[in-house]
């Protein structure tokens, strides 16, 4: 399953996810972890969740598209949407009654130098959701209400211990208490901050943590 949380910053976006994935057929967690973040240019990052191998093959394809595209999420949206679609629209043939999500994420900076989070998901029939505002957090997973109570509360008990919010620390701190409450998330935990370049941290548990200066910021008003 999946646990995703998003940050908005002026200059770009973080993102931070889990690494369980789970067997369409069986519902099992495979025994090895999957990075769910990765580069789709030098400023902008891809994730997914549900579907599994499906999506994966939908975020790979789109990888490939994306090396011939301008870096412009303008450009690169819609070609996300056709093939995401599209690989949801053949899940339903091959596993048909299945009631599993797809959702695909591109984070980072555009191309005026703004941040940006944009989401599709199959609940949504791939309409895209933005965030463009500094300091909005995002939050996405199998159980979305779960993943916001969590990193909501994270985020004000965070607020009263220090004076600038440390994503990284946020999300491990979030994703440590989602694992209580679902036991398909898991660690280790990939934290992705997208600028002027990438910044990548992965935490194996919550007492390996170290903050990083790269992911500081100012508390967002909840």
């Amino acid at each position: 399953m999946t646990a995703i949380i998003g940050f908005c910053v002026k200059n770009g976006a973080f993102l931070a996810a889990d690494s369980a994935r789970t067997d369409m057929d069986s519902g099992k967690l495979w025994k090895d972890s999957v990075k769910k973040i990765l580069p789709l240019t030098d400023k902008l990052v891809i994730s997914t969740g549900g579907l599994g191998t499906i999506g994966h093959e939908a975020r790979d394809t789109l990888i490939e598209v994306t090396k011939k595209l301008e870096h412009n999420v303008s450009i690169i949206l819609p070609k996300a949407i056709d093939i995401f679609k599209g690989k949801y629209q053949r899940s339903l043939i091959d596993h048909p009654g299945h009631d599993l999500p797809l959702t695909c994420i591109i984070a980072g900076q555009d191309i005026d130098g703004s941040g940006f989070i944009v989401a599709i998901s199959s609940t949504d029939n791939f309409t895209p959701l933005w965030i463009r505002e500094t300091g909005r957090p995002y939050f996405a997973g199998s159980n979305t209400k779960v993943v916001v109570e969590e990193a909501s509360q994270a985020i004000h008990g965070l607020a009263q211990v220090f004076p600038k919010l440390y994503l990284d620390l946020w999300a491990t701190i979030s994703v440590s208490a989602i694992q209580k409450r679902d036991s398909m998330v898991a660690f280790p935990l990939q934290k992705v901050l997208v600028t002027d370049s990438i910044h990548e941290v992965v935490t194996s548990s919550e007492s390996t943590f170290k903050a990083s200066e790269y992911f500081e910021v100012d508390f967002p008003i909840l």
